[in-house]
C-alpha cells in the first residue's frame, strides 16, 4: 500500500509543475558544433569516507545536462540537452540534443546515473505531464515463481544516481561555464557483496525482521526510476518507487556485486537505531536464498552509507 501512495503522491507532484515561465528570458544561442567546457564539478561529500558510496570520478563517467526551458510548450525531448564524459583528468563534450541551445546563462540540473549510457538503459522510458521516467531494467518474469510478497517488473537493477540541480551557467563564445557541487543522492544505501559468483541476483534488506519496533515491518526503500520534470527555473529530479517489500536487483561492479536502495528504512527518519537487519540474497537463476543478518546496527539515514558483506558470510534457507 506504502509503494501505491508513494507512486500516487510522485506523480501529484509532477502534476503540479508548471509549464509557465515568468521570468524574462535571455535568448537562446545557436549553435551545433562540440562545446568547449570551463567546468569546475565537485566529488562528493563522502568521498574521502571508507564506506563512501562512490569514491571520486573515474574514466568513461558521463553526466547528464538538463537546461532551463528542457520539455516547455510539448517539446517532449526525451534525451538530455548535453551529455559529458570524464576522459582520466578532464571533462569532455559532445554536441547539444537536436533542435537544443542554452541561453546566455540560466541554470541547469546535471545527473549522474551509474549505466553511463541512459538513453539504452531501458525500453520502458515514458513521458508523464512534460517529464520523463527513465527506467531502470527489471529482473526477469520468469523469476515470478521464486517471489510470494511482489512481482518482478517491480523489481529493477537500479543504478546509483546522484543529482545537483538549479546550477548557474553562462554560455558565450560556445563555451560553457559553471560549477557543480552540492550533489544529492536517489540511491543513498549501497551493499556490496564481495567475492559471489558471477550470477543473477536479488537482494532483499529487512530492518527489524521480528516486527520489534511498533509492529512495523521496516524495508529498505529501493526504486525503479529516475524523474526529470520541467521547472520554472530548472528541471527537478526525483525518483519513482518500485516495491515495497525490500527488493532491488544486482549490479556486478569492480569491488563486488552493487545493490542499491533510495534508503536503509521506509520510515525515512533521521536515524536507524539498535536495529536487526536481515540481508537476504536470492540466486535468480534458480530461486535459492540466502541469509545474513546483522544486530544493534545504527545507521545514520542522513548520510550516503556503503555496507560490504563477504558472501562466504551468508548461509542457505
Amino acid at each position: 500500500m506504502r509503494n501505491i501512495t508513494t507512486f500516487v503522491a510522485a506523480l501529484a507532484a509532477l502534476a503540479i509543475v508548471s509549464c509557465n515561465k515568468n521570468s524574462v528570458e535571455q535568448p537562446p544561442v545557436e549553435t551545433n558544433e562540440r562545446i568547449e567546457l570551463d567546468l569546475t564539478i565537485a566529488g562528493f561529500d563522502d568521498s574521502a569516507d571508507t564506506k563512501a558510496v562512490k569514491k571520486g570520478w573515474t574514466k568513461g563517467d558521463k553526466i547528464n545536462l538538463w537546461f532551463d526551458d528542457w520539455n516547455f510548450d510539448e517539446q517532449k525531448v526525451a534525451a538530455p540537452d548535453l551529455i559529458i564524459t570524464y576522459d582520466g583528468s578532464k571533462w569532455t563534450s559532445g554536441k547539444f540534443a537536436e533542435g537544443r541551445s542554452p541561453k546566455a546563462e540560466g541554470k541547469f540540473t546535471a545527473v549522474y546515473e551509474g549505466s553511463n549510457d541512459i538513453m539504452s538503459q531501458s525500453t520502458r522510458n515514458y513521458y508523464y505531464n512534460y517529464s520523463m521516467w527513465y527506467f531502470a531494467a527489471n529482473i526477469s518474469s520468469d523469476t515470478a515463481k521464486y517471489f510470494k510478497d511482489v512481482n518482478p517488473r517491480d523489481v529493477c537493477y537500479m543504478p546509483m544516481y546522484i543529482f545537483a540541480q538549479g546550477i548557474d551557467y553562462n554560455f558565450a563564445d560556445n563555451k560553457l561555464s559553471a560549477t557543480v557541487s552540492a550533489w544529492k543522492s536517489y540511491s543513498s544505501y549501497k551493499i556490496t557483496v564481495k567475492g559471489i559468483p558471477e550470477g543473477d541476483y536479488a537482494m532483499q534488506i529487512n530492518n527489524n525482521p521480528e516486527n520489534s519496533i511498533n509492529g512495523i515491518v521496516d524495508f529498505a526503500t529501493s526504486s525503479c526510476a529516475f524523474v526529470i520534470a520541467p521547472g520554472e527555473e530548472y528541471p527537478k529530479a526525483s525518483a519513482g518507487s518500485a516495491n515495497n517489500s525490500g527488493y532491488t536487483g544486482g549490479l556486478m561492479e569492480s569491488d563486488g556485486m552493487a545493490f542499491y536502495y533510495r534508503s536503509a528504512s521506509w520510515e525515512q527518519t533521521e536515524k536507524l537505531e539498535n536495529a536487526t537487519i536481515r540481508f537476504r540474497l536470492i540466486d535468480l537463476s534458480n530461486g535459492k536464498a540466502y541469509r545474513y543478518q546483522v544486530t544493534d546496527k545504527t545507521i545514520d539515514l542522513t548520510k550516503r552509507t556503503n555496507i560490504a558483506l563477504n558472501y562466504l558470510s551468508f548461509t542457505a534457507e
